[in-house]
């Protein structure tokens, strides 16, 4: 096994872009989930109340423990009705926009790490057989006829 190691020394270049483009592939797969939960977190559940609508709320709900008001019962249209703004749409096209790029170099990625791992493979295939087609060819006639030609082939 250590034997054929040596003949991946002509493709170390490209060994050493595989291993980049795995680098980058993992880092993309898995900051998605991370973005994903930006979207939820600062895009869908920001909660905006202006000031004076906030005083008002002050008056006529129950304040929870974090400082937020208790809107059990409400619809998002009342809330909306309110004046309190939900969910921050710019933030979520951006971090969306974000998550694209992202998701579209991980595919790039992954198609220079296929094309490479193919290329390496398929040379390193192609110089083992170039290999034993000399050493079989340097064979005598007699040191044929000992092997077999099946032997030979297999």
């Amino acid at each position: 096994m250590i034997k054929l190691l040596g003949y991946l020394k002509p493709y170390r270049f490209y060994i050493a872009l595989i291993f980049l483009f795995v680098i980058i592939q993992s880092f993309t797969e898995l900051s998605l989930p991370t973005l994903m939960a930006d979207i939820v977190q600062k895009g869908i559940l920001k909660i905006t109340i202006p000031d004076d609508i906030m005083q008002k709320i002050m008056e006529n709900f129950e304040i929870l423990p974090g400082g937020m008001p208790d809107f059990s019962g409400l619809k998002i249209s009342d809330l909306t009705a309110m004046g309190i703004l939900i969910g921050d749409i710019p933030f979520i096209y951006r971090t969306g926009a974000v998550m694209l790029l992202v998701a579209l170099t991980g595919g790039v990625s992954t198609i220079f790490i296929s094309y490479f791992a193919a290329k390496v493979s398929s040379g390193m295939g192609r110089n083992i057989r170039d290999r034993l087609f000399e050493k079989v060819m340097n064979f005598s006639l007699s040191e044929i006829d000992e092997f077999g030609t099946a032997s030979l082939i297999t």
